[in-house]
């Protein structure tokens, strides 16, 4: 099963409704939306989230946290884990209306596997009301093609309870996190699961990497018209052929070869021994394909006059 991460504006929308919404299997509207919240500050399982109490928290530290009983956690050892500074606004003042061993959200909606039921129907309410706050029926029409706010979306990805969790690694890893503090975070085995399965990346999150890259160091050069290091194969008579937009007759070389004839770009074969014996193995000019990454496959390059056409 493919889960998928629920965007700014989806979980705005979202977390709105749940609010907002009519109470479903057994919790209020505040329940789900306290639930979600805290399940996207934390990363917590449903069946973590459904264990915890008021006891389960201290927000009285300067770094507030949650515990997690080892009975409750998919590994069985226990956790303690931070909290962001929002969650603990958020939470604190309801708190302090709950007992101390009271259940958050109480119920059996976790053992049974309802979180998702929940949460689609609050998905379902988010997008109808996102529809109906449009009244121009075209742009309507464009909004109900979209996956914005779908269970499913149409690539097949879906975003039940537990994608709160994918959601909740996806944005930690855009924070800035390593990978090794969100794998301790998520309290997964390897690094491997955390990145490959858990986080997701978007066009927007590949730009702004890209973004972030230092500036090139590139020096000041002339341009040189691709199409005049461009030139066909050498036919049979030993000549080469320019193509017609290098549309450049021979020119004199300059300095102490002014008296042989070369072609901008080209290969042009050394014709006679002495020429060849008067060349060594590496010539004192730029070859055209003397890049690595360009390297002329032409047997005996360096023994023919490339010139790079500067």
């Amino acid at each position: 099963m493919e889960r998928r991460e629920l965007t700014d504006g989806e979980l705005r929308l979202l977390l709105d409704a749940a609010r907002t919404g009519k109470p479903c299997l057994g919790l209020t509207g505040w329940q789900r939306f306290t639930l979600y919240v805290t399940a996207l500050g934390t990363g917590l399982r449903a069946n973590e989230l459904a264990s915890l109490t008021r006891r389960s928290f201290d927000l009285s530290d300067e770094s507030p946290t949650v515990r997690i009983e080892a009975a409750s956690e998919k590994a069985r050892r226990g956790d303690t884990l931070p909290i962001p500074p929002d969650l603990v606004a958020m939470l604190g003042p309801w708190l302090e209306t709950l007992g101390a061993d009271e259940p958050l959200w109480p119920g059996k909606w976790a053992e049974q596997k309802r979180g998702s039921k929940f949460l689609q129907s609050d998905l379902a309410n988010a997008r109808k009301a996102w529809l109906e706050a449009v009244e121009d029926v075209e742009q309507r029409q464009a909004m109900e093609k979209t996956d914005f706010l779908t269970y499913r979306d149409s690539n097949g990805q879906q975003a039940d309870f537990h994608a709160l969790r994918h959601t909740f690694l996806s944005r930690l890893g855009r924070s800035g996190a390593s990978a090794k503090v969100m794998q301790r975070l998520a309290r997964h085995t390897t690094v491997e699961l955390t990145i490959g399965r858990y986080t997701h990346a978007g066009l927007n999150d590949l730009s702004a990497a890209v973004n972030k890259l230092p500036a090139l160091p590139m020096v000041e050069c002339r341009s040189i018209s691709v199409a005049r290091l461009v030139a066909r194969p050498v036919e049979k008579t030993g000549k080469s052929v320019m193509t017609a937009n290098e549309g450049e007759a021979e020119e004199s070389e300059s300095a102490g070869n002014a008296k042989r004839p070369v072609k901008r770009g080209v290969c042009v074969p050394l014709t006679t021994a002495d020429e060849r014996r008067g060349r060594d193995s590496n010539p004192g000019w730029t070859c055209i394909h003397a890049g690595f990454q360009d390297r002329c496959n032409r047997p005996l390059c360096h023994l023919s006059k490339c010139f790079s056409g500067n």
